[in-house]
């Protein structure tokens, strides 16, 4: 058995874990942008070839304290690193983390990478070379609480890269990132029940050809030349000739039986040029239609008879420099999902929240992911046609004007807090003071504490108000009753000053 680690983006350890797992890792359990694991060798290997949500894969060599540089190269070079680098050989090392004592990462790597070369040249007079871009073995430095942790990458270049994706667009979704949207927004399960994909904005087409891959069990890793572990010493070639033969049948199996169900669309010519040339490199070309349409023209495809998925990744506003009013895209979004797409389910990834309302859709549900370092949202919408009509009732004056006051604060306050990482914060403080109560953010869930009235405010009149500062509250930010916390007032009974909450 072998210790690993298994790096990813964060948001995804969840999801990590549970696909770990069903690659029959033990001892699995998740940390911050990654997964720790356990396995035989062929677990490793499994990692590398099958995983789509993780970024490398490590296998830790070595442990030992760290107290400045020079303990930093006794460490390294009690290594026997001729287990583990074949003579000849190049090699690099990535640092990541510091400690008390050594918080340059880049000195770091050159007091490991000069232990390793002048253990060799004193073993043999040779030195073996560095190549920062392609080496046979690439190795990890992490350093955290005065520890170094010493590990082979297994992965070699990122494992997002599959290695079909010649051309990528202005802002790329990365692979594992497209994979995780996928997950959360059910797509086996939609494709098993005879469902289809539509992308409005594919771009260079990840969502759609990691769509396809899934479905068709075809290994993200089965496309890409080499893996890391091919210049480690240890490494059991006829293990993994096994594993990749057997990933091999799994998807020649797994694409005869693939439907042609997946659609993309975009408005530029050049990326749809790079979408088609990613699908045909990964072999999915001929399971897949992208074509050129501009979110206004939207329909859903008439090839697709069963609701499917509608998943896309808009344009922030961050990333990329757009003239277009960002608000009238996301709403025309909606409108089209609305309009051609009745019955399906559609998900979306955004890091403004504004945008996301401009959608006018209620998510049934929301995960939290990050696109590189940008915290994003994912927000997933079932657009099944309510069957009960039920009159809402509009709010009165008051109602309304209170409503508009907490959408004003809203909107100034929010791109600071995302902007700052607070998730916890105040967007009304009886601003309107007929409408006398605290709101405060936590996440994803309300907290409302009603003020005391004053005597000469009729009691009926104060618990009207209090249910459309609720009712106002949860509609302009879009959260619904059941994660609305309410605190109300009322005179004690029996000396008793405070109820129960759950």
């Amino acid at each position: 058995m072998r210790d690993f680690f298994a790096s990813c983006p964060k948001g995804l350890e969840y999801l990590l874990v549970d696909e770990l797992k069903s690659l029959g890792a033990s001892d699995v359990h998740e940390a911050l942008a990654g997964v720790y694991f356990r396995g035989g060798l062929d677990v490793g290997y499994r990692a590398c070839l099958w995983s789509r949500l993780a970024s490398r894969v490590f296998m830790p060599i070595v442990e030992f304290p760290v107290e400045d540089g020079d303990q930093l190269y006794e460490g390294a070079k009690a290594i026997g690193w001729s287990e583990y680098l074949p003579e000849g050989n190049t090699f690099a090392i990535d640092t990541v983390g510091s400690t008390r004592g050594v918080t340059h990462t880049q000195y770091a790597g050159l007091r490991v990478k000069d232990a390793i070369v002048d253990q060799y040249r004193e073993a043999s007079g040779d030195r073996p070379d560095i190549d920062t871009q392609n080496p046979d073995l690439r190795i990890n430095l992490a350093l955290r609480k005065g520890k170094a942790i010493v590990s082979i990458d297994l992965s070699g270049a990122p494992l997002h890269q599959r290695g079909y994706r010649a051309g990528t667009g202005l802002a790329p979704l990365k692979e594992n990132l497209a994979v995780a949207m996928l997950m959360r927004a059910g797509w086996p399960a939609i494709y098993a029940s005879g469902g289809g994909l539509v992308d409005p904005m594919c771009g260079s087409g990840t969502l759609v050809i990691e769509a396809a891959m899934m479905v068709a069990d075809v290994a993200p890793g089965l496309r890409r030349e080499r893996f890391g572990f091919e210049g480690w010493k240890g490494h059991d070639a006829a293990m993994w000739k096994t594993l990749h033969d057997e990933a091999q049948t799994r998807a020649t199996a797994g694409l005869q039986q693939l439907r042609a169900v997946f659609f993309g669309f975009d408005e530029d010519a050049r990326v749809l040029n790079e979408a088609k040339g990613n699908a045909q490199h990964a072999l999915l070309s001929g399971f897949m239609q992208f074509g050129r349409q501009s979110l206004e023209h939207l329909r859903r495809p008439h090839e697709l008879e069963n609701p499917g998925l509608v998943i896309c990744n808009p344009p922030y506003g961050e990333r990329l420099n757009f003239d277009d009013n960002l608000d009238e895209l996301y709403r025309l979004l909606g409108d089209k999902l609305k309009a051609e797409f009745p019955g399906w389910h559609a998900s979306m990834i955004t890091s403004d929240d504004s945008l996301a309302r401009a959608v006018g859709l209620h998510a049934e549900k929301k995960y939290k992911l990050y696109n590189g370092a940008l915290e994003c949202t994912l927000y997933n919408y079932d657009l099944t046609p309510r069957t009960e009509t039920r009159e809402v009732k509009p709010l009165s004056p008051g109602g309304q004007m209170v409503k508009n006051r907490i959408d004003k604060n809203f909107r100034h306050l929010h791109k600071r807090a995302n902007r700052e990482g607070i998730e916890c914060w105040r967007v009304y403080d009886a601003d309107l003071p007929e409408y006398a109560a605290a709101i405060d953010i936590y996440a994803d869930c309300l907290h409302i504490q009603e003020y005391q009235a004053p005597s000469s405010v009729d009691e009926n009149l104060a618990r009207t108000r209090l249910r459309e500062l609720t009712r106002a509250a949860g509609e302009i930010l879009e959260i619904p009753r059941e994660r609305v916390a309410v605190k109300t007032r009322a005179r004690g009974k029996g000396g008793e000053k405070y109820g129960r909450f759950d």
